[in-house]
């Protein structure tokens, strides 16, 4: 065993660059709803902790907290995947250089670029 870090392959294409994004915030979204069920899990087995108003407000901020960070997290998921398959079918196509499959990509990049959600709003007030 070695104790050089593993060298990781650059992205051959922005295809492959946007599905390792995908799964990339796949793990996070993985990571908020397992936060979040074991608070959901500690409040049910442990109801007498929630009686105590600054514990319930707290546990409850970060259900919700980390609720509205998976599902962001899934959408930037699903957003980068949207890219992978845009780029993918328009270099398919003939890639930049066919005009019709060009315009097809950057159409619909824009339209997944529009649906990143802001990361520094629409958080519950704590």
């Amino acid at each position: 065993m070695t104790d050089e870090p593993s060298e990781i392959e650059p992205p051959k294409d922005f295809g492959e660059f946007a599905r390792r994004y995908a799964a990339f915030w796949a793990d996070i979204a993985d990571t908020f709803a397992d936060t979040q069920n074991l608070f959901k899990d500690m409040a049910e087995k442990n109801p007498g902790l929630i009686r105590f108003a600054e514990l319930g407000q707290l546990t409850n901020n970060i259900i919700s907290t980390t609720a509205a960070g998976e599902q962001k997290m899934r959408l930037m998921g699903q957003i980068s995947a949207g890219m992978s398959l845009a780029y993918d079918e328009m270099m398919a196509a003939g890639g930049p250089d066919n005009a019709e499959a060009y315009a097809q990509y950057t159409e619909t990049s824009e339209w997944l670029a529009a649906l990143v959600p802001r990361f520094d709003s629409d958080l519950p007030d704590h």
